[in-house]
């Protein structure tokens, strides 16, 4: 099923007509007939309509552009997926929010002390004409000493799930 199928799809699967499915998305009648029969000049500058579509029907963006995953958002990550798709955050992006809003209310607040700290540091250093550190690398880079040591860090972590260890984790890794 093609982009222009799915959308017809969540049209029918909400039991809307056309001109109604248009109205709740400031599109006319005529617009969504063509969208649904394929016939766009530019589809690529619907994409914002797209996002629309996902944030009206609380549907999977992904699933609306390959057709791939569920069609709908859960119920509980409904709001969050508002939240990636007004900000176009990446699956990656995403992940690191919903971790976050995940942990336990203690622990985000240590790791958004940490988050500022740093910023604080990269900003005075930026402020003093002093290079900014480079982001830390990724596994791919790491020498083999290195990802057993983070290895070690993240066991630890797991025993010991306190705040304090999040934070000495995040700290130096």
């Amino acid at each position: 099923m093609e982009i222009y199928e799915r959308i017809k799809f969540i049209r029918k699967a909400n039991k809307l007509s056309q001109t109604e499915f248009g109205a709740r998305l400031g599109e006319s009648r005529s617009a969504i007939n063509n969208i649904e029969g394929n016939r766009l000049s530019k589809p690529e500058l619907k994409e914002p309509l797209y996002r629309l579509i996902c944030r009206e029907f609380n549907v999977r963006y992904e699933w609306l552009r390959t057709g791939e995953g569920e069609m709908f958002e859960s119920a509980d990550n409904a709001e969050l997926a508002f939240f990636r798709d007004k900000y176009s955050l990446t699956p990656e992006q995403f992940a690191i929010v919903e971790e976050y809003v995940t942990l336990p209310a203690e622990t985000r607040t240590g790791v958004l002390t940490l988050i500022l700290d740093t910023a604080d540091k990269i900003r005075a250093a930026r402020e003093r004409g002093d290079a900014v550190p480079p982001a830390p690398k990724s596994v791919d880079e790491m020498s083999d000493e290195e990802i057993v040591a983070l290895v070690r860090k993240h066991r630890a972590l797991e025993a010991n799930s306190g705040t304090s260890e999040v934070l000495g984790l995040l700290s130096s890794a």
